[in-house]
């Protein structure tokens, strides 16, 4: 037989891909997001993922399925084993090319490492795609300008999962920009469970009602965890200094404190060499680094005056976690 010199093209078969962090330690809440590729009229799946020693805290079903009618059967487990499925209600086409099919936010009760998976995809031609290969990613992030296994990845998604952080409307976190005082704020307030918007009048007369963290900022100010300017601003497009940062988180933990942190003050041989005695925040400051909370530099400074980035303010919030357990 004679062939005409176009190259022969091998289809492209379906496949399962399953995205998640490459490192998960003990404690750490992670998502798994599960996509089907080169899919054609897909109108149903069940799949099984092997994942040891984590617990599913929440399901969403893949933002492709919106618009459908879809049949969930909730995922649950079975011998160590995520089972979840799916059917399309009514009688229309399937779902065609690469479709997200859901994504689950787990918490690591131990170091957790992804086992086998399997999957059985059907089609409205009601014959089974068993089986079939599956391609893990490690560099799946939330946040697509955050760094995979980064010094601050875990807490910011601790974080995004309790609904502290959820980035901005492109879908970055922008880990080393500054922080600012409104955006600082939020995070505190709905960390601390405490931004109800209670207030029906604005404390500070730069922060009115209808900005974007007016409520948080009126919270906290409420209860006496913010304060403002001696001109009464509260000034909430500033970026916050560490000192400032530390001020409010000590506020905040005023009652958990041990008895070597809260006697801190006087012990001279713990101060930081940019902290005078006389600082208007020493006393945070101390606290907080004596229960491991704020760190300083390696050339024993501090620097209280500095901005604190997205990143280390999660940080920051991350390790109040830890100590208020």
């Amino acid at each position: 037989m004679i062939f005409s010199g176009a190259a022969y093209a091998a289809p492209v078969l379906p496949s399962l891909e399953v995205q998640m962090p490459q490192q998960i330690m003990k404690g750490d809440f992670f998502q798994v997001v599960v996509s089907a590729k080169n899919v054609s009229d897909l109108y149903g799946a069940d799949i099984a993922l092997e994942l040891p020693n984590s617990e599913l805290m929440h399901f969403t079903p893949g933002t492709e399925l919106n618009g459908e009618k879809v049949f969930w059967v909730k995922p649950f487990s079975e011998e160590n084993r995520l089972i979840m499925a799916f059917t399309l209600l009514a009688e229309k086409e399937g779902l065609n090319g690469d479709v997200k099919i859901g994504q689950m936010v787990f918490r690591a009760t131990e170091p957790v490492e992804l086992g086998e998976v399997t999957a059985t995809l059907s089609n409205s031609a009601s014959y089974p795609i068993s089986y079939m290969p599956v391609h893990t990613s490690g560099d799946k992030s939330i946040f697509p300008d955050m760094t995979p296994a980064g010094w601050y990845e875990s807490a910011v998604y601790n974080l995004f999962f309790l609904n502290v952080v959820n980035g901005y409307p492109d879908g970055t976190f922008k880990p080393n920009e500054l922080i600012t005082r409104a955006e600082a704020s939020k995070m505190l307030a709905l960390y601390l469970n405490i931004a109800d918007g209670g207030q029906d009048e604005s404390i500070f007369p730069d922060v009115t009602k209808e900005h974007w963290a007016g409520a948080y900022i009126t919270s906290l100010a409420a209860v006496g965890l913010l304060q403002g300017y001696p001109d009464g601003t509260f000034k909430p497009e500033q970026y916050i200094t560490r000192a400032e940062a530390a001020v409010i988180i000590s506020r905040s933990l005023d009652q958990g404190f041990s008895a070597s942190a809260k006697g801190l003050i006087e012990d001279n041989s713990r101060n930081f060499s940019d902290v005078a005695g006389d600082h208007w925040a020493k006393e945070a400051i101390d606290k907080l680094a004596m229960e491991g909370i704020l760190k300083g530099y390696p050339d024993h400074t501090f620097r209280p005056d500095a901005g604190i980035t997205r990143a280390e303010f999660a940080v920051l919030l991350s390790r109040i976690r830890n100590f208020s357990s």
